[in-house]
């Protein structure tokens, strides 16, 4: 018997809107020249992410009582040697499995990050079949959610893969910057830099290439290897802030 997708469209459908967004996004910032050289703000996905059946807090809560998930509570003292550190807030399939009440508990003392979580909630799927299809490369799904208020909800770091951020409620400040000179530190990590044991301080940082405030709709492109920093204080919400990378 051949597999031919009959009968599968209609539950499809959103990752082909996606792929067709995200095709759209990645032709103009190749001709714009920013393709993995610059960051971009991003308003033309503004349609799908506000289109009433993405990503939420309400779903998220959903698929994080529904799953064994795993989430981690990023940290970060300026005061101690190092960058970011990510804690596991729970340990899936035993007695002390993700709970949203350990969820709203972490978030008093940071942000709560869920790698690769798209498998587990079908929205933040259908955008990675989507991402597949336009780029052609395998897509994968974090989310980050801050309360309102904090100075610094991610500090200083980069990541080894190019990053499209999507704000999905409440909003959040970014400033990106230029990749730091490596001859300030030659043996660190170009691509985890202000990570783990690795502290990348603002002497090496220059003037932001951009400063901007998500809200919901907005989208940001960030290439590999390009360090950025998110702060809550003074931004609007409720309670906390959604995004989706």
């Amino acid at each position: 018997c051949r597999y031919t997708g009959a009968g599968h469209a209609d539950a499809l459908a959103p990752a082909g809107r996606w792929a067709l967004g995200l095709g759209k996004l990645a032709r103009e910032l190749s001709d714009e020249g920013a393709w993995q050289r610059r960051p971009v703000r991003a308003d033309a996905l503004a349609g799908l992410v506000l289109g009433g059946s993405f990503f939420s807090a309400a779903a998220l809560e959903h698929a994080v009582e529904n799953n064994a998930l795993d989430a981690g509570l990023g940290e970060f003292d300026g005061a101690v040697a190092g960058g970011w550190q990510l804690y596991s807030i729970a340990r899936p399939a035993s007695e002390h499995r993700l709970t949203w009440a350990r969820v709203t508990a972490a978030l008093d003392a940071g942000t709560v990050v869920f790698n690769a979580i798209g498998p587990h909630e079908e929205s933040l799927a259908q955008l990675c079949l989507g991402a597949l299809e336009a780029f052609g490369l395998p897509a994968n799904a974090n989310v980050y959610v801050t309360r309102v208020g904090r100075a610094l909800s991610a500090p200083p770091h980069t990541d080894r893969q190019d990053v499209l951020i999507l704000q999905t409620e409440g909003s959040k400040r970014w400033r990106v910057y230029a990749p730091p000179e490596p001859s300030l530190k030659p043996r660190a990590d170009p691509f985890a830099r202000g990570k783990g044991a690795d502290a990348l301080r603002p002497s090496e940082l220059g003037e932001p290439l951009l400063e901007l405030t998500l809200r919901p709709g907005d989208a940001l492109y960030v290439p590999a290897g390009f360090p950025h920093t998110t702060s809550t204080a003074g931004t609007a919400g409720t309670d906390g802030t959604a995004g989706t990378a």
